[in-house]
């Protein structure tokens, strides 16, 4: 008896599941990233937020 647990076909083969595999799957084709200027200013100009201000 095999103690070994097999991944589902949906893995093709693996043992953890890809991100963009399953937005293919979603979507049904690859997914892009786009990135868009909307004009915002920083919102941590002095660092007081975080340990850095916007650069």
């Amino acid at each position: 008896m095999s103690t070994s647990i097999s991944p589902p076909a949906l893995f093709a083969g693996r043992r953890y599941h890809l991100h963009a595999a399953w937005l293919r799957r979603t979507f049904g084709a690859p997914v892009r990233r786009v990135s868009l200027d909307a004009g915002f200013t920083c919102p941590n100009p002095d660092g007081t937020v975080a340990g850095f201000g916007c650069t």
